[in-house]
């Protein structure tokens, strides 16, 4: 079962270490800021589709996301 907790504090860390806001890194993805709030807090599970969408604008591959390390 997936931590969407942990993915999320993945997700906010991967935005940090790229230099993004909040709502730069959501518009970049095709999201509301709100909803990229609520997925790195985990009060909302992500998408495949969100995933894809934060992959590329975060420039990180799913595996560090979901998994928490690149294989």
């Amino acid at each position: 079962m997936l931590d969407h907790r942990l993915i999320g504090a993945r997700i906010q860390a991967a935005r940090t270490v790229q230099g993004l806001t909040l709502e730069q890194a959501a518009g970049s993805a095709h999201l509301s800021p709100d909803i990229l709030r609520a997925f790195e807090t985990g009060t909302r599970k992500l998408t495949v589709e969100a995933l894809c969408n934060l992959c590329y604008a975060l420039g990180v591959g799913p595996d560090l996301l979901v998994r928490g390390r690149i294989d």
